[in-house]
């Protein structure tokens, strides 16, 4: 960054790449789902699997992977499209902002017709009529503005690194919302297949305490228990299926299909692999740092304004431009005029202008300061970012460790007390408490996963890690 930023601060040798003017989206991401790297001057995908279709063809009734479906969503994303067209825009006017180093030449013709008279004698005048026809080139250019339009090109390149830095966050964000969906949509299906498991056990209580109420073992009590216990396992099944559906209708809007669509989604591992051992916290700070689009568009923001209030106060200075002016005339058709020519150098030193330059230097330097507590807040917001996220890893990952252990005693536990209340020797109460803890574990261990999985994607979202290589630290604090 240093190095581009460096070589158009030299002047107009070194801004006077044709690609800048000939073709300046090569300086924007080259799709909305393509993020932009300066290092290189390269644009590249995140994934390259559907970019080319807004959908798979053969998606309807298939079994989508979150990678699928990522790559549909980056398409689709109407937030991805709006900062892409950004993008192009602010390079677009950062090769505007570099024709200043190129001198304007205009060509024109005229013709002109009029009608005079010249006097003889005084009371004697003759008419005329005269024809002028003829071709002129003018060129205009500003030789010395003392760094005038340096400060308007490394502003304008500043801003072209803002809108493509933050364009890449974008993707990002785009693709952390899909993980976050898609997990949620997961562990919801996955709730629902533990609580149909859970109304099954209740489906097999109630008969135990039917067939020994009909055997007048038990009290009619123990019957109406189980049956409670087996309605409400019922509604919490319809209900979860409820939100199933509604976790699936937020997933498909947020790829950019309709809720209606008929496609399944990956479930998640029945072993989820958590032994892995993740880089300290400082370690990640410093990756985030060095990372986050956000935080590198903060600091370009914060560049900018630097430039711009350099060139504010570079209106101080004097400019010095020339201009050329070539050209022919023929009269009445056919006599002519040898070639004129016009060279104009103008030295312009500003004076007065009622105030106004030094109210844009307090304009520009105020926003230089909002750019810098800007870029203070968003560097603090990542440093929180980062530690929460690696403190919910944390937790994470032993709470599903906790959880598979709760699932095996659990289900343990209830296989020995449904032998029990066979046997007589427990009530329908300890029964009934197995049950529900079964019902509990599978639902605690779904939710592990789900959280195990989501914060592997905000530490990935927090350290700016999804996809975007970045290696040079940002150097500049002001």
């Amino acid at each position: 960054m240093r190095r581009l930023i460096g070589c158009f601060l030299l002047g107009f040798s070194s801004c006077c790449s044709p690609s800048v003017f000939l073709d300046p989206y090569s300086f924007a991401p080259c799709l909305p789902n393509a993020v932009y790297d300066h290092d290189t001057g390269e644009s590249s995908l995140i994934s390259s699997a559907y970019f080319h279709t807004y959908l798979p063809l053969d998606y309807e009734g298939e079994t989508l992977s979150l990678a699928t479906l990522i790559d549909i969503a980056l398409y689709n994303n109407p937030n991805t499209k709006t900062s892409w067209a950004e993008a192009r825009a602010q390079a677009a006017l950062y090769a505007q902002a570099n024709s200043a180093y190129f001198p304007t030449v205009d060509a024109c013709v005229s013709y002109q017709k009029e009608r005079e008279t010249f006097s003889l004698s005084e009371n004697f005048t003759v008419p005329y009529r005269l024809e002028t026809t003829g071709p002129e080139i003018n060129l205009n250019y500003t030789l010395l503005d003392f760094g005038k339009r340096n400060a308007s090109s490394a502003a304008a390149l500043q801003g072209l690194l803002f809108a493509d830095l933050s364009h890449n966050r974008t993707l990002q964000s785009a693709v952390k919302t899909v993980m976050e969906d898609y997990y949620t949509c997961a562990f919801e299906k996955e709730r629902l297949v533990a609580l149909e498991a859970d109304l099954a056990n209740a489906e097999q209580t109630m008969r135990a305490a039917e067939e020994k109420g009909a055997l007048g073992i038990v009290a009619r009590g123990d019957v109406a228990q189980a049956k409670t216990a087996f309605i409400q396992a019922k509604i919490r099944v319809i209900q979860q299926e409820r939100d199933l559906a509604l976790s699936f209708s937020q997933l498909a809007k947020d790829v950019g299909l309709p809720a209606t669509a008929t496609f399944a989604i990956e479930e998640l591992p029945e072993n989820v692999f958590s032994d892995t051992t993740f880089a300290q916290l400082e370690e990640l700070v410093d990756q985030a740092q060095r990372q986050r689009p956000d935080l590198q568009a903060a600091l370009a923001g914060l560049e900018q304004q630097k430039a711009a209030l350099a060139g504010a106060r570079a209106e101080y200075n004097p400019t010095l431009s020339a201009s050329f002016d070539l050209g022919k005339y023929w009269y009445n058709h056919n006599e002519d005029e040898d070639y004129h020519w016009t060279l104009l150098l103008k030295l312009n030193v500003p004076l007065f202008e009622g105030f106004l330059r030094n109210n844009v230097v307090r304009e520009k330097r105020a926003n230089l300061e909002k750019s810098a507590a800007e870029l203070l807040n968003t560097e603090l917001t990542v440093i929180s970012e980062v530690t929460s996220a690696h403190a919910s890893l944390k937790a994470a990952k032993e709470a599903l460790a906790y959880s598979n252990e709760y699932v095996q005693e659990a289900a343990l536990q209830f296989s020995i007390a449904f032998e029990s209340y066979k046997a007589g020797t427990v009530t329908i109460l300890d029964l009934l408490s197995s049950q529900s803890a079964v019902a509990d574990a599978k639902a605690e261990l779904a939710n592990a996963k789900k959280d195990w999985y989501q914060s592997i994607a905000e530490i990935a979202y927090s350290t700016g890690a999804l996809g975007i290589p970045y290696s040079e630290p940002p150097t500049t604090r002001f």
